[in-house]
């Protein structure tokens, strides 16, 4: 891939450099002068060059994920290790992926696996469980070793496993006959044992969507899904001096919370650099470092002496769980910072400065573009998505940038823009001896760019040119909003419908006993009195009750024929409805709309000087309309999506587009308000272009309602 072979040239070039060349590892306790994306660069020269792990320190969430973002570029191995994100000394736990990709990097650190790790202040605040006992709670499993199941389900069951019919997620386990199935961390998909009386007969890996088994292995390492690892030895102490928790343990080892009994049942805890060992770490600012581990400390004892639960009892204070400031100053006597000005001692000094903002003066950022190319520097404009990467090739064209082709590109597309012999594709090899012609536009997420005078390079991030600032966007799974996420969802009372039993009443959770084990479960009142249990782990079966009358619903009798009729009635009701809509679009296909021509230059211009970063679901509504508008076919398509979530922007690039055409647009709104509203935002959004914006509401005079229409 060729951002490959951009990024091994950048990292050889600063390699090179007698800024780098003239860094001591050994000697060196400050460093100063790595500013905005020059930390990416840094970091990933450094490991190829030393091959030694690194660790590295930030005082926030957004810039830790954000290096660990710009790292990909370099096709650096790095992890971010998050905070737990639940209030400590309280019966809540973290979310299952935290906790998951927390355990997945300590086992990473314990098998000294080379990579650069980054974190947070508040991370590492907390204490973690001694290395020695995760490495010594694993298991291990070889072909034709001997198996006892119920041995094995019991030990799968104190690694924090949760035992289910079928593995759906990591942390749940099966058994069926001679078929184990387990889903552990650190592997991407679940593990088959399959057994021949006692012995293991093979060991595989199958894909979780369909089952299907793709590589069989003759061993295989499984791991807690818990930090926090209870044996039923000091579980069964523990409960003899008649705990508050007690109850909760009795159901479940691992109850809600139970990650606060770090400290109970493990007396010898350590930190994240006991895991550490062997890696450099870097500190972000370590001043910043210190007032804000002050501050989370501080609001951690606040907490832990307002609550007012069996943890209080448990713990004199939280230097059980959380390390202190004295303990961190120590650890950071053997890290290197980077500081954010020039102090005395052991510094070294290195050159990079922040990339300029052009606060979409789209001239400007021309201006300089052209001049840095008459100086042969090195410049890469990285963009977050494909789209944008083609708009800035189109708007630069007479600058002759070389536009790097994404594997997910349309190759229909590509091959109208490759003619040009600027595209480079997957498969061409780049050359970088003439310097001349070394402007690369590439599609890669960065935190932001920088400039290195002595190196003659210059990274640019998109939104740099825009003058907005990045932020790691967490991707939304598409879930059907009316389907039952939790028991939370619901509140007693309401009406809900099962898919194969109708409409009833939810009256809240019940735990019931099956297969020897308690289990939580919904329970539904349905006609005449009946109950229906349903197993939490299908809650997928059941959605809210939605009426748009708010009439309170008949509730449907269970055993009976009912709900099978309106289930009928209602699927004869959709093929009938389907029926006529294939007769109307039968007419529509037969009567042709207006053909509008591709894109324009200012249409190029317009998308790019959007302010934010679009995302997936905005691009393919657009990129879907202006496909439209460019065939003879009648339109006919709804955008649907949340508030916030960017229509109107998929609206003013349609109506742009339109413009552009010579033809006028108006959107029709349901209030005063939202009129002008959407007329303000228009204005905006336009105001560097040659598009005329009006609105009409009782806000406007009869005179100017007339005077606008006239134009």
């Amino acid at each position: 891939m060729e951002n490959t072979e951009i990024s091994n040239l950048l990292i050889e070039k600063f390699i090179n450099s007698e800024e780098y060349k003239s860094f001591d590892l050994n000697t060196v306790k400050n460093i100063y002068g790595i500013k905005g994306g020059g930390d990416s660069l840094f970091f990933a020269a450094l490991f190829k060059d030393k091959n030694k792990s690194l660790m590295i320190i930030k005082d926030d969430e957004n810039e830790a994920m954000l290096l660990s973002q710009a790292l990909n570029f370099y096709n650096i191995e790095n992890y971010y290790f998050p905070d737990y994100d639940s209030v400590p000394f309280t019966k809540m736990s973290p979310i299952t992926d935290i906790v998951q990709d927390r355990l997945s990097i300590l086992y990473k650190l314990i098998n000294e696996d080379k990579f650069i790790l980054i974190t947070t202040i508040k991370a590492i605040s907390r204490k973690l469980p001694n290395k020695e006992t995760l490495k010594n709670n694993t298991i291990n499993i070889k072909v034709n070793d001997k198996l006892n199941i119920d041995s094995l389900r019991l030990n799968l069951y104190d690694l924090g496993y949760v035992i289910e019919r079928e593995v759906s997620e990591v942390g749940t386990c099966a058994v069926r006959g001679s078929i184990i199935d387990i889903y552990s961390i650190l592997y991407n998909n679940p593990i088959r044992i399959e057994l021949f009386d006692d012995e293991v007969e093979s060991i595989r890996f199958f894909d979780i969507e369909d089952g299907k088994s793709y590589k069989n292995v003759e061993e295989i390492t499984i791991y807690p899904v818990r930090e926090a690892i209870y044996k039923d030895s000091l579980v069964e102490e523990f409960l003899n001096n008649d705990s508050e928790l007690k109850d909760d343990i009795q159901k479940s080892k691992y109850f809600a919370g139970s990650e606060n009994l770090l400290g109970v049942f493990n007396k010898d805890l350590q930190t994240i650099f006991d895991y550490t060992n062997k890696n450099i770490i870097f500190t972000d600012d370590i001043l910043k470092l210190k007032n804000k581990l002050i501050n989370v400390l501080s609001t951690t004892e606040e907490n832990f002496n307002d609550i007012d639960n069996v943890f209080k009892t448990l713990y004199d204070n939280i230097n059980s769980l959380y390390i202190d400031t004295n303990y961190f100053e120590e650890i950071a006597k053997n890290t290197i910072n980077l500081s954010p000005f020039i102090v005395d001692n052991n510094i070294h000094k290195f050159s990079f400065e922040e990339g300029v903002s052009f606060k979409s003066k789209l001239t400007e950022f021309l201006d300089y573009i052209k001049d840095y190319r008459k100086k042969d520097y090195f410049i890469i404009l990285s963009t977050s998505h494909y789209d944008q990467a083609k708009r800035f090739y189109k708007i630069m064209d007479n600058l002759e940038p070389k536009l790097i082709a994404s594997e997910e590109n349309d190759n229909n597309e590509e091959s109208k823009i490759a003619e040009e012999n600027n595209i480079i594709d997957s498969e061409e090899k780049l050359d970088f001896s003439n310097n001349k012609n070394n402007f690369y536009i590439i599609t890669t997420q960065s935190a932001s760019g920088f400039i290195k005078d002595d190196i003659k390079t210059i990274f640019i991030a998109d939104w740099e040119v825009f003058g907005r600032k990045r932020k790691r966007v967490k991707k939304i799974p598409k879930v059907n909003k009316n389907i039952i996420e939790t028991f939370v969802d619901l509140n007693i009372g309401d009406y809900a419908v099962h898919v194969n039993y109708g409409i009833g009443k939810y009256l809240g959770l019940t735990r019931k006993l099956s297969n020897g084990k308690e289990k939580d479960y919904l329970t539904l009142e349905y006609a005449k009195g009946d109950k229906l249990y349903i197993p939490v782990e299908q809650m997928n079966f059941v959605q809210k009750y939605i009426s748009g009358s708010g009439e309170e619903p008949k509730l449907t009798a269970l055993g009976g024929s009912a709900w099978d009729k309106i289930k009928s009635k209602a699927r004869e009701d959709a093929l009938a409805t389907a029926r006529d809509l294939i007769k109307i679009y039968a007419i529509r296909s037969n009567v042709h709309g207006n053909i509008y021509g591709p894109d324009t230059q200012w249409q190029d211009d317009f998308e790019a000087s959007f302010n934010y970063e679009e995302t997936v679901d905005q691009l393919r509504a657009i990129n879907d309309i202006k496909s439209d508008m460019e065939s003879d076919k009648m339109m006919d398509r709804l955008v649907c999506g949340d508030v916030g979530f960017g229509k109107t922007e998929v609206a003013f690039r349609a109506i742009f587009k339109a413009v552009m055409a010579g033809k006028q647009c108006a959107i029709l709104c349901p209030t005063t308000i939202l009129s002008q509203q959407h007329y303000n935002n228009a204005k905006k959004r336009f105001e560097d272009f040659p598009v005329r914006i009006e609105v009409l509401n009782r806000f406007i005079s009869s005179r100017q309602a007339k005077k606008i229409k006239r134009c």
